[in-house]
């Protein structure tokens, strides 16, 4: 009976720390899935600036594999979506210029998990889903996890794809024809 009280001492802290690193762990990749209203709150608000400005939409590819719409104020872009899709992942960049500049960038990730030895994704295990915005004007990078600004950090750099989305600006404003 002694033996049972001694591996029964044992057993349940260690029991009681599985319980709790399992928690912790199905709610950390819990917070990292599915983005999906975090940005669409994000994109709203983006799209309904669009709506208010009274822009003109412009029908342009600068690149037939990261499909793009564009929206021009008094001659000049003003707000862009940039689309790309990998085997693996989905990005979208909705970006707003303000004076020839980015203003502000937000942007999504999202990667899913292999599909096993099936070709294509596996919709319904996602790897990883993020939202950022970059805030140039603050100079602020915004980390949001359910519908919720997780981090409010200073940019050090600039995004990846910065260089990228002043060449698609450039191309774009350069095939516009101004109303």
């Amino acid at each position: 009976m002694q033996t049972f009280n001694h591996k029964l001492k044992t057993f349940v802290p260690i029991l009681i720390i599985a319980v709790c690193t399992c928690y912790l762990l199905i709610k950390c990749i819990n917070e990292n899935i599915n983005q999906e209203e975090t940005f669409k709150e994000l994109k709203f608000k983006f799209l309904t600036s669009i709506l208010k400005s009274k822009s003109d939409k412009f029908d342009y590819q600068y690149d037939g594999l990261s499909p793009q719409e564009s929206y021009f104020v008094d001659c000049k872009l003003k707000y862009l979506i940039l689309k790309s899709n990998g085997d693996l992942s989905d990005t979208e960049n909705l970006v707003e210029f303000e004076n020839d500049s980015i203003s502000k960038i937000i942007f999504r990730k999202t990667i899913f998990e292999q599909n096993g030895n099936k070709a294509g994704r596996n919709w319904e295990n996602i790897e990883s889903d993020s939202v950022f915005v970059l805030d140039y004007k603050t100079n602020k990078k915004e980390i949001y996890k359910n519908k919720t600004l997780l981090k409010s950090l200073p940019m050090k750099d600039i995004n990846e794809n910065t260089r990228y989305i002043y060449q698609v600006k450039k191309q774009t404003e350069k095939n516009y024809t101004c109303k």
